[in-house]
């Protein structure tokens, strides 16, 4: 979960063109705040990446990571990483690596954070999956792979060849099945 921790007057969701990349726009009484949600192009490790974007006025959010591996069977052992800025998550063969500039603390078997966000802020959240016996994956940037994945999409997108009536909903069905 990120979303406002206050009351949300309303919300939008929608694909950015041509993209995979789904932008989630939440209105609050103090303002609107944008998630950005992708997966980059795969490097070493799987990496999903959430960057929150303050909109319009000062908006309280809320973040909740509940990690299980093993089909929800196993809960991992978190522990901080070396100088902050995130967590690693450990079940067996299975490793997860949190970063974020948030605060992180535990709470009930989850992680969580709150935090303030302003009109032109962003805080970006990844979460990379490594097998267990891997060192530590590198810390992904998360606006340079925005960046890389927005490009690979549009680039992608444009060997759509039909031009007909229904070439948006063409496109974004090929999308999806990509």
């Amino acid at each position: 979960l990120i979303a406002p921790a206050g009351e949300v007057k309303s919300v939008r969701r929608g694909y950015r063109d041509d993209t995979l990349i789904l932008e989630t726009v939440f209105e609050t009484t103090d303002g609107a705040v944008r998630l950005i949600d992708f997966m980059p192009l795969r490097g070493n490790a799987p990496c999903l990446v959430r960057i929150a974007v303050g909109e319009r006025g000062r908006v309280r959010m809320r973040m909740e990571l509940v990690l299980r591996f093993d089909y929800g069977s196993a809960t991992p052992w978190v522990r901080q990483l070396p100088g902050g800025g995130g967590i690693r998550a450990t079940a067996g063969p299975d490793t997860v690596y949190f970063r974020t500039p948030a605060k992180l603390r535990g709470e009930k078997m989850t992680t969580v954070a709150e935090f303030d966000i302003s009109a032109g802020e962003r805080v970006p959240f990844t979460l990379a999956w490594t097998q267990t016996h891997e060192k530590e994956s590198p810390p992904c940037d998360a606006e340079k792979a925005l960046a890389e994945t927005e490009k690979w999409w549009h680039n992608w997108s444009l060997k759509c060849a039909y031009q007909g009536k229904w070439r948006e909903a063409v496109l974004r069905s090929l999308i999806t099945l990509k």
